[in-house]
C-alpha cells in the first residue's frame, strides 16, 4: 500500500520492481556465487545486498545490483 511506497521512496527503492533482499557476511560459503547468477538471469528484480565481507556485489557491475551498508547488532 500506500506506506510500503514511502518506504521504498525513503530507501531509493523502486516502487514497480521486486525486492529482494540478502541480509549476511559478504563470502562465498554464504550463497554468493548463487546470488549474482540470479541476479544476472533475473534483471526485472532489484537485489539489496546489506552486510560486508571480501565478495563485493557492486563489483559485479550489474544494474539490478545495489549494497545498502551493513546492519551491526
Amino acid at each position: 500500500g500506500e506506506e510500503r511506497l514511502r518506504l521504498r521512496a525513503k530507501l531509493g527503492w523502486p516502487s514497480d520492481k521486486r525486492i529482494l533482499l540478502f541480509v549476511g557476511r559478504f563470502i562465498d560459503r554464504k550463497g554468493l556465487p548463487i546470488m549474482r547468477l540470479l541476479a544476472e538471469r533475473f534483471p526485472e528484480c532489484e537485489w539489496v545486498f546489506i552486510g560486508r565481507g571480501p565478495v563485493d556485489p557492486v563489483n559485479w557491475g550489474l544494474p539490478n545490483v545495489r549494497c545498502q551498508g551493513t546492519v551491526y547488532h
